[in-house]
């Protein structure tokens, strides 16, 4: 496996033993994150990204891996983002330390021979240890002058595998009242598919409308890409949600392994009585449990919002106000993520940033030159 190759015309054509390999170890993995499958990078040239994978092999199998983005501005800035990664698979103990270690070289090297100014690490859920290991080899706390901007600070994982009625037994009041009186209603929900990617984004961009939130994909071309990726291995389904032949709402889920993410929902903002939204969820989260989900990662939340809801303070002002609590009232737990990390392969930059990084960052050319590379904001928003 060649380190240094883009991973172009690899996702989601499972007829290629290296994407059946490398797809393989991502979705059997302790967590589910589709920023590292193949089809992830294909859809992201949309946007003019080319993907990367990065592998530690050992015995013939793979025992660490990446896929990092890379994008260069200003004609010389490159910059590598790898989100959710690396991942280790399921090795425990000496074996997992060999396999961290391992990447971890490989990363620090594939950014020092790709001339990358600087990389930028979003570790996986669950990842204490791989942390503390990079923190030892280099990485330093994400500077917030950087891009990328909305980064998720933690995430909620509701367990499917209870009953029904114990997962609305699990939910907040409101909540389930409204699903409750939702069988009174004239809503159906239907599986949709590629003629229904339009609507999603039309609907999405309506939703951003209202919500005064400007939209992190940067076209409808972007959402068509990431729908013909991930489809082609049946890793992503579209709902939508209907009242007298008018639709209402429409949501994109990524479905690997046992896990369901939702990635995109929209809402036309009609019939706000029955809460639509709460009603698509809630119909494509028992469709998937009755297909064999355990776990839907609702993908992003702001833990301190969550902390301020359960203490029954105000909510902090911002433009995702009420997007966690929403969340929360399905239900489920609460998941804090480790802090993004950046490493600079360029021992003067390192230097530059550590005595004189604040007068740097918060200089007016860096300001603007931080403008000209915005196309780096987390792919994430506030659904």
């Amino acid at each position: 496996m060649n380190l240094d190759s883009p991973c172009v015309a690899r996702g989601g054509n499972m007829d290629d033993p290296l994407a059946q390999d490398w797809d393989r170890f991502v979705s059997d993995g302790p967590s589910k994150h589709v920023e590292q499958l193949l089809a992830w990078g294909e859809a992201r040239r949309q946007d003019g990204w080319t993907a990367h994978q990065v592998v530690h092999q050992e015995e013939g199998r793979i025992a660490g891996a990446a896929l990092i983005l890379i994008r260069q501005f200003h004609k010389v800035l490159r910059v590598g983002y790898l989100c959710k990664g690396p991942l280790l698979g399921n090795a425990k103990g000496p074996d997992w330390l060999r396999a961290a270690k391992g990447i971890v070289l490989k990363l620090k090297d594939f950014a020092k021979r790709q001339r990358l100014f600087c990389l930028i690490v979003e570790p996986p859920y669950f990842s204490d240890e791989l942390h503390v290991l990079l923190r030892t080899c280099g990485f330093s706390p994400h500077l917030k002058q950087l891009p990328p901007s909305g980064l998720a600070k933690g995430t909620l994982l509701i367990d499917l595998r209870p009953s029904e009625e114990e997962l609305l037994m699990g939910m907040r009041r409101s909540t389930r009242s409204a699903l409750r009186k939702a069988g009174a209603t004239q809503v159906i929900s239907r599986i949709g598919g590629k003629a229904d990617v339009d609507l999603l984004w039309d609907l999405m961009i309506e939703l951003c409308r209202r919500r005064g939130a400007t939209p992190n994909i940067s076209s409808p071309k972007v959402m068509h890409a990431v729908w013909d990726r991930f489809n082609a291995s049946d890793r992503a389904r579209i709902d939508v949600l209907e009242m007298s032949g008018q639709p209402l709402a429409a949501l994109m889920t990524f479905c690997i392994g046992s896990w369901a993410i939702p990635w995109r929902i929209g809402w036309s903002g009609a019939e706000p009585r029955i809460s639509p939204e709460k009603i698509l969820y809630w119909a494509v989260i028992r469709d998937l449990r009755m297909n064999g989900a355990t776990t839907f990662d609702f993908n992003w939340v702001d833990p301190d919002e969550a902390d301020a809801v359960r203490a029954g303070r105000d909510v902090p002002e911002s433009t995702a106000k009420g997007v966690t609590k929403f969340k929360m009232g399905f239900g489920g737990e609460i998941v804090r993520l480790q802090e993004t990390l950046d490493y600079f392969p360029n021992p003067l930059a390192r230097v530059a940033l550590r005595w004189g990084g604040s007068s740097l960052l918060e200089s007016r050319a860096f300001a603007k030159l931080a403008r000209r590379i915005s196309g780096l904001r987390k792919r994430h928003s506030p659904d």
